[in-house]
Protein backbone atom coordinates (compact mmCIF):
# COMPACT_ATOMS: atom_id res chain seq x y z
CA UNK A 1 0.00 0.00 0.00
CA UNK A 2 1.22 3.42 -0.81
CA UNK A 3 0.27 6.79 0.57
CA UNK A 4 1.12 10.21 -0.86
CA UNK A 5 1.76 12.92 1.15
CA UNK A 6 -0.26 15.91 1.69
CA UNK A 7 -0.13 18.80 -0.39
CA UNK A 8 0.30 21.57 2.56
CA UNK A 9 0.06 24.44 -0.02
CA UNK A 10 -3.81 22.91 -1.79
CA UNK A 11 -5.39 21.33 0.77
CA UNK A 12 -4.71 23.73 3.88
CA UNK A 13 -6.18 27.02 3.93
CA UNK A 14 -5.49 29.35 6.19
CA UNK A 15 -7.99 30.86 9.18
CA UNK A 16 -6.99 34.64 8.58
CA UNK A 17 -7.19 36.17 4.97
CA UNK A 18 -6.54 39.49 4.19
CA UNK A 19 -3.84 41.17 2.24
CA UNK A 20 -0.18 41.89 2.57
CA UNK A 21 0.71 45.10 2.04
CA UNK A 22 4.57 43.90 0.77
CA UNK A 23 5.91 40.20 0.26
CA UNK A 24 9.26 39.38 -1.36
CA UNK A 25 13.13 38.71 -0.75
CA UNK A 26 15.92 41.56 0.85
CA UNK A 27 19.31 41.31 1.29
CA UNK A 28 19.71 39.33 -2.56
CA UNK A 29 23.38 39.65 -3.84
CA UNK A 30 23.41 40.69 -7.35
CA UNK A 31 26.52 42.44 -10.05
CA UNK A 32 25.03 45.98 -10.68
CA UNK A 33 26.52 47.59 -13.87
CA UNK A 34 25.91 51.78 -13.57
CA UNK A 35 26.95 54.72 -15.76
CA UNK A 36 28.01 56.37 -12.89
CA UNK A 37 30.98 53.87 -12.32
CA UNK A 38 32.47 55.11 -15.49
CA UNK A 39 35.97 53.79 -13.77
CA UNK A 40 35.08 50.10 -13.67
CA UNK A 41 33.15 49.52 -16.95
CA UNK A 42 34.79 45.87 -17.21
CA UNK A 43 33.53 45.45 -13.60
CA UNK A 44 30.10 45.61 -11.94
CA UNK A 45 29.53 47.06 -8.18
CA UNK A 46 28.27 44.51 -5.76
CA UNK A 47 25.00 45.59 -4.76
CA UNK A 48 22.37 43.44 -2.70
CA UNK A 49 18.45 43.76 -3.54
CA UNK A 50 15.03 44.06 -2.04
CA UNK A 51 12.51 43.21 -4.11
CA UNK A 52 8.41 43.06 -3.14
CA UNK A 53 5.22 42.92 -4.82
CA UNK A 54 2.06 43.40 -2.87
CA UNK A 55 -1.05 40.42 -2.37
CA UNK A 56 -4.34 41.78 -3.04
CA UNK A 57 -5.64 38.58 -3.29
CA UNK A 58 -6.61 37.62 0.44
CA UNK A 59 -6.97 33.83 -0.57
CA UNK A 60 -4.09 33.39 -1.91
CA UNK A 61 -1.65 31.16 -0.76
CA UNK A 62 1.51 33.39 -1.64
CA UNK A 63 3.50 34.90 -4.35
CA UNK A 64 5.88 32.76 -7.23
CA UNK A 65 9.05 33.93 -5.29
CA UNK A 66 11.33 32.70 -7.87
CA UNK A 67 9.86 34.57 -10.64
CA UNK A 68 11.41 37.76 -9.10
CA UNK A 69 14.52 35.84 -8.37
CA UNK A 70 14.88 35.64 -11.86
CA UNK A 71 13.92 39.20 -12.77
CA UNK A 72 16.66 40.29 -10.36
CA UNK A 73 19.07 37.72 -12.30
CA UNK A 74 17.57 40.14 -15.59
CA UNK A 75 18.27 42.82 -14.02
CA UNK A 76 22.08 41.86 -13.49
CA UNK A 77 22.23 41.51 -17.01
CA UNK A 78 21.96 44.98 -18.05
CA UNK A 79 24.65 47.15 -19.21
CA UNK A 80 24.17 49.44 -17.47
CA UNK A 81 21.29 50.08 -15.36
CA UNK A 82 18.90 52.74 -15.72
CA UNK A 83 14.96 54.30 -14.87
CA UNK A 84 13.95 52.95 -18.11
CA UNK A 85 14.79 48.88 -17.11
CA UNK A 86 13.82 49.21 -13.28
CA UNK A 87 10.62 50.29 -14.58
CA UNK A 88 10.63 47.33 -16.94
CA UNK A 89 11.40 44.92 -14.42
CA UNK A 90 8.79 46.13 -12.11
CA UNK A 91 6.10 46.17 -14.80
CA UNK A 92 7.40 42.23 -15.55
CA UNK A 93 7.21 41.69 -11.83
CA UNK A 94 3.34 42.62 -11.53
CA UNK A 95 2.48 41.03 -14.48
CA UNK A 96 3.90 37.54 -13.54
CA UNK A 97 2.06 37.69 -9.53
CA UNK A 98 -1.51 37.91 -11.62
CA UNK A 99 -2.67 35.09 -9.32
CA UNK A 100 -1.92 36.74 -6.20
CA UNK A 101 -3.66 39.92 -7.53
CA UNK A 102 -0.53 42.20 -6.99
CA UNK A 103 -0.95 45.82 -8.25
CA UNK A 104 2.65 47.32 -7.13
CA UNK A 105 6.09 46.40 -6.64
CA UNK A 106 9.02 48.15 -5.45
CA UNK A 107 13.13 47.59 -5.34
CA UNK A 108 15.50 48.80 -3.17
CA UNK A 109 19.29 48.26 -4.60
CA UNK A 110 22.08 48.99 -2.62
CA UNK A 111 25.75 49.63 -2.82
CA UNK A 112 28.66 51.67 -2.88
CA UNK A 113 30.11 54.07 -5.32
CA UNK A 114 33.80 54.33 -4.99
CA UNK A 115 35.17 58.01 -6.32
CA UNK A 116 38.14 59.50 -6.45
CA UNK A 117 38.31 63.08 -4.58
CA UNK A 118 40.97 65.06 -4.91
CA UNK A 119 43.20 65.75 -1.23
CA UNK A 120 42.78 68.55 1.20
CA UNK A 121 45.31 70.50 0.62
CA UNK A 122 47.61 68.94 -1.81
CA UNK A 123 45.87 69.74 -5.29
CA UNK A 124 48.15 67.27 -7.06
CA UNK A 125 46.66 64.62 -4.91
CA UNK A 126 44.10 62.32 -4.72
CA UNK A 127 42.31 59.17 -3.13
CA UNK A 128 39.55 57.03 -2.95
CA UNK A 129 36.13 57.72 -0.81
CA UNK A 130 33.06 54.93 -0.45
CA UNK A 131 29.57 56.54 -0.59
CA UNK A 132 26.70 54.37 0.40
CA UNK A 133 23.83 54.71 -1.78
CA UNK A 134 20.13 53.07 -2.37
CA UNK A 135 18.28 53.70 -5.21
CA UNK A 136 14.34 53.15 -4.70
CA UNK A 137 12.36 51.95 -7.76
CA UNK A 138 8.25 52.02 -6.92
CA UNK A 139 5.16 51.17 -9.62
CA UNK A 140 1.90 51.33 -8.27
CA UNK A 141 -1.42 52.31 -9.87
CA UNK A 142 -0.52 56.02 -9.46
CA UNK A 143 2.64 55.93 -11.78
CA UNK A 144 6.23 55.44 -10.98
CA UNK A 145 8.15 56.63 -8.52
CA UNK A 146 12.36 56.75 -8.30
CA UNK A 147 14.63 58.21 -5.57
CA UNK A 148 18.67 58.08 -4.41
CA UNK A 149 19.40 58.13 -1.03
CA UNK A 150 22.90 58.83 -0.38
CA UNK A 151 24.89 58.95 2.45
CA UNK A 152 28.04 61.40 2.64
CA UNK A 153 30.83 61.49 5.38
CA UNK A 154 31.75 64.88 6.57
CA UNK A 155 33.30 66.50 9.81
CA UNK A 156 31.22 68.90 12.07
CA UNK A 157 31.65 70.09 15.64
CA UNK A 158 30.05 68.44 18.64
CA UNK A 159 27.60 71.02 20.11
CA UNK A 160 28.16 70.02 23.63
CA UNK A 161 31.26 70.69 23.73
CA UNK A 162 30.79 73.63 22.00
CA UNK A 163 28.60 74.72 24.61
CA UNK A 164 30.40 73.39 27.46
CA UNK A 165 33.33 75.34 25.83
CA UNK A 166 31.81 78.67 25.44
CA UNK A 167 30.51 78.21 29.15
CA UNK A 168 34.14 77.83 30.52
CA UNK A 169 35.90 80.81 28.23
CA UNK A 170 33.23 82.85 29.60
CA UNK A 171 33.53 81.94 33.29
CA UNK A 172 37.41 82.71 32.26
CA UNK A 173 36.92 86.23 31.21
CA UNK A 174 34.45 86.83 33.86
CA UNK A 175 37.43 86.06 36.62
CA UNK A 176 39.77 87.66 34.86
CA UNK A 177 37.91 91.02 34.36
CA UNK A 178 35.93 90.83 38.29
CA UNK A 179 37.93 93.63 39.58
CA UNK A 180 37.89 95.59 36.58
CA UNK A 181 35.41 99.09 36.65
CA UNK A 182 35.49 98.62 32.27
CA UNK A 183 37.62 97.32 29.83
CA UNK A 184 37.55 98.76 26.23
CA UNK A 185 37.57 96.67 22.67
CA UNK A 186 41.63 96.69 22.76
CA UNK A 187 41.59 94.90 25.97
CA UNK A 188 39.42 92.08 24.81
CA UNK A 189 40.89 91.30 21.86
CA UNK A 190 44.00 90.63 23.65
CA UNK A 191 42.68 88.81 26.02
CA UNK A 192 41.04 86.48 23.71
CA UNK A 193 44.35 86.19 21.94
CA UNK A 194 46.15 85.13 24.77
CA UNK A 195 43.15 83.25 26.19
CA UNK A 196 40.60 82.19 23.28
CA UNK A 197 41.84 78.74 23.53
CA UNK A 198 41.22 78.15 27.01
CA UNK A 199 38.49 75.55 26.03
CA UNK A 200 38.69 74.12 22.68
CA UNK A 201 35.39 71.96 21.68
CA UNK A 202 36.33 68.63 19.62
CA UNK A 203 35.43 68.05 16.07
CA UNK A 204 33.53 64.68 15.03
CA UNK A 205 32.22 62.88 11.85
CA UNK A 206 29.24 63.42 10.93
CA UNK A 207 26.73 61.64 8.41
CA UNK A 208 24.66 63.50 6.25
CA UNK A 209 22.03 61.28 4.61
CA UNK A 210 20.07 63.21 1.05
CA UNK A 211 17.35 61.56 -0.32
CA UNK A 212 16.06 63.21 -3.82
CA UNK A 213 13.88 62.27 -6.48
CA UNK A 214 15.08 61.15 -9.71
CA UNK A 215 13.63 62.05 -13.23
CA UNK A 216 12.48 58.62 -14.80
CA UNK A 217 13.56 59.99 -18.49
CA UNK A 218 17.58 60.45 -17.52
CA UNK A 219 20.00 58.63 -19.37
CA UNK A 220 22.29 58.07 -15.97
CA UNK A 221 20.91 58.40 -12.02
CA UNK A 222 23.41 61.71 -11.68
CA UNK A 223 24.89 60.22 -8.32
CA UNK A 224 27.97 61.80 -9.12
CA UNK A 225 27.04 65.16 -9.39
CA UNK A 226 24.64 64.68 -6.71
CA UNK A 227 27.47 63.65 -4.55
CA UNK A 228 29.42 66.46 -5.16
CA UNK A 229 26.43 69.01 -4.34
CA UNK A 230 26.30 67.71 -1.24
CA UNK A 231 30.14 68.07 -0.47
CA UNK A 232 30.26 71.39 -1.85
CA UNK A 233 27.45 72.30 0.33
CA UNK A 234 28.90 70.48 3.49
CA UNK A 235 32.47 72.04 2.83
CA UNK A 236 33.62 70.09 5.66
CA UNK A 237 35.28 66.61 4.13
CA UNK A 238 35.15 63.89 6.11
CA UNK A 239 38.81 63.15 7.70
CA UNK A 240 38.96 59.90 6.12
CA UNK A 241 39.21 61.18 2.98
CA UNK A 242 42.61 61.14 1.34
CA UNK A 243 45.53 61.18 4.19
CA UNK A 244 48.54 62.63 1.58
CA UNK A 245 47.97 66.34 2.40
Amino acid sequence: MTHSLPDISLDTQAYIHTPINWVGMDNIDLPLYLTEAHRHKNSPLPATACFQVDMGNATSKGIHMSRLYQLLGDLAAQHPVSAETLLAILDKAISQQHEAQTSQARLILRFNLLLQRPALLSSNLNGWKSYPIQLHAQRSPTGFKLYAEVKVGYSSTCPCSAALARQLLAEHFTASFAVAENCNVEQVAHWLQEHGSFATPHSQRSQAIIRVSLPPDRADFGLVQLINCIEEALATPSPNRSKAY
